[in-house]
């Protein structure tokens, strides 16, 4: 919370001036104050498992089986994994019923640090990883990935042969 804090006090501290630093690239008082608030900002929000970073894990995984698109048809299942505890959570909608992707709204309240206006969950303990469940054990996104590019390779070659 305390980075939400600063960037509220970045508005305000450039708040008197007519023109928005961002959009003009102005050079004043407060861009070292925006600089800094911004990199709080992102500093915090990395140490969090959130929404968006869930985004960014599947940009930076498409086309391979560390999405649940690319690895449904091995029996991944969506999960995320708790490394305090080594607790695994299937993946699942806010009703409990499951989940095709990932999705933070189905996690425990006990693993949540923020919310959305609504309640929803926006953020969960940095301990938490994204990942999947196959008979049992769980991948992260990197093992899932090279599971299905070795299961893939074995396929291609059997039908090659």
């Amino acid at each position: 919370m305390r980075a939400v804090t600063h960037s509220i006090l970045a508005v305000r501290c450039c708040a008197h001036l007519t023109i928005n630093p961002w959009i003009a690239g102005a050079q004043n008082d407060c861009s070292a104050f925006f600089g800094w608030a911004i990199s709080v900002i992102k500093g915090f929000m990395n140490q969090l498992l959130t929404v968006y970073g869930l985004w960014r894990e599947n940009k930076g995984f498409q086309g391979t089986g560390g999405v649940s698109r690319g690895n449904r048809r091995f029996q991944f299942e969506p999960a995320f994994r708790d490394s305090d505890t080594g607790i695994v959570y299937q993946s699942c909608h806010a009703d409990g019923s499951p989940a095709t992707c990932h999705l933070l709204e189905g996690l425990p309240s006990s693993l949540a640090v923020e919310r959305d206006g609504i309640g929803r969950i926006t953020a969960v303990k940095s301990s938490v990883v994204a990942g999947f469940v196959r008979e049992g054990r769980f991948y992260t996104r990197e093992e899932a990935a090279q599971a299905v590019a070795d299961q893939s390779s074995k396929v291609r070659w059997l039908f090659r042969h």
